[in-house]
């Protein structure tokens, strides 16, 4: 049980890692933010990772003495699963690329990696997409099914015939060659961030089966996550570089007009050829946390949980005629010219505009309730669901720094909320939904 504790401690103390970085690259970063105080800004984020490791901690105690049920899909489950998968995805090339032909999918890609800003404007210029309303119905209604067959075909990759096999590449192959066909990052990084979430369960499972220590699978997945780490940062300064093309005062005017300090700490120790990319990926994971300290200079006003997630606030608009975002901590900051459709506010600020900057502290300590029992329910019972919300718990807190990547997307909005009702159902009542591949 010793090296199972190591197991599923890993992913918290990762996140805490990361998080604290992200807080690093804030105060001493390349971005001079004009922060008013800084301290206060930076004990509420740590208030924050204080909750959400707390309420991890708080979770794992008596987990083995809880007698919860376990889902694993069945093979034909599983296939329907997978095809229905790729064919979304096929609805989504033709939607974003215009093609399914391979030769034009591998132009397009290859204009999006020599020529990504183009790609990028081009692909903001589309207007009238394939299937219109009714394709977008479908996409994201069928959100909470499609959205597991990336992981589940590569957890369950060696159980799948060969038929299936080639499905689940095809359908990975399509899916990072739309984004990078439109010079966008947003899907290339999920899916590395599920393809390091299934190679470390995967690792995992693989340990528990074999009795085998835990340290030797800890160097596997640091070696595979840092090949994909640096695979992602490279298509991300190739994207996002091309779109500045080294015009950093138009950055620094689209940021808040925020100067970039080429004398920060972090600037001086890391080589120059590394300035480009540190510059970048600090304004993504830092310009967050600077909404949130504007947040503090205006009043709250509660917004009865429609506020989290832009996804709501957008078919409230639709289905009522009015709209709630002039409501939110985002539009009430823009008077310190902070863009609400521009630049990001991080998942804290999405939150407190529902449960304020103090209430976030206890969302926060929910928040990793939960992912401790997906966490253990992915590792230890291999619980299908369980192992899908691993994936997208891990791309919120990814992004956390950022914005409420989850919550205010359709697909993964619908995915999270109903894959997480069944499972949180499941692991109470007995719902069959089928047996082990």
């Amino acid at each position: 049980m010793n090296e199972m504790s190591k197991a599923y401690k890993l992913p918290m103390k990762v996140i805490q890692i990361y998080l604290f970085t992200t807080i690093i690259l804030y105060v001493f970063g390349p971005w001079q933010w004009k922060d008013l105080n800084m301290a206060l800004t930076v004990g509420l984020l740590l208030s924050y990772q204080t909750a959400l490791y707390l309420g991890y901690r708080y979770s794992s105690i008596g987990y083995m003495k809880r007698k919860t049920r376990t889902v694993y899909f069945s093979k034909h489950a599983l296939q329907m699963i997978i095809l229905l998968g790729f064919a979304v995805t096929l609805l989504q090339c033709i939607r974003t690329i215009g093609s399914v032909n391979i030769s034009s999918i591998l132009k397009q890609v290859l204009q999006g990696l020599t020529d990504a800003a183009s790609q990028y404007r081009a692909s903001k210029e589309v207007t009238n997409k394939f299937g219109g309303a009714a394709a977008t119905y479908f996409i994201v209604l069928t959100a909470p099914i499609t959205w597991m067959a990336i992981p589940l075909s590569i957890r369950h990759f060696k159980e799948l015939n060969m038929l299936f096999r080639v499905i689940a590449i095809a359908n990975i192959f399509l899916e990072v060659s739309r984004w990078l066909a439109i010079g966008t990052n947003k899907g290339i990084i999920d899916i590395l961030i599920i393809a390091v979430c299934m190679i470390y369960l995967n690792s995992i499972a693989k340990c528990i089966k074999k009795r085998s220590n835990l340290n030797k699978s800890k160097t596997h997945i640091l070696i595979i996550g840092v090949v994909l780490t640096v695979i992602g940062l490279y298509i991300f300064e190739n994207n996002v570089g091309s779109r500045i093309n080294s015009n950093w005062r138009n950055y620094e005017i689209t940021n808040g007009n925020t100067p970039i300090n080429y004398d920060s700490l972090l600037m001086q120790l890391l080589p120059p050829g590394l300035s480009t990319i540190l510059i970048l990926v600090a304004s993504y994971l830092t310009q967050g946390y600077y909404a949130f300290s504007l947040c503090r200079s205006v009043e709250w006003i509660p917004m009865f949980g429609t506020g989290n997630s832009m996804f709501i606030i957008e078919n409230i608009r639709d289905l009522f005629g009015f709209s709630l975002y002039d409501y939110t901590y985002q539009t009430r900051i823009a008077c310190f010219n902070w863009d609400p459709f521009v630049n990001w506010h991080s998942f804290y600020v999405w939150l407190a505009n529902d449960f304020s900057i103090i209430g976030v502290i206890f969302v926060m300590f929910i928040l990793g309730y939960l992912f401790c029992q997906v966490v253990q329910d992915a590792i230890i019972k291999g619980d299908d669901l369980a192992i899908v919300l691993f994936c997208l718990f891990a791309i919120m807190f990814i992004y956390l720094p950022a914005n409420n990547q989850i919550l205010s997307y359709p697909t993964t909005f619908m995915a999270f909320w109903v894959i997480l009702i069944i499972w949180k159902i499941t692991r109470k009542y007995k719902l069959r939904i089928g047996s082990k591949v």
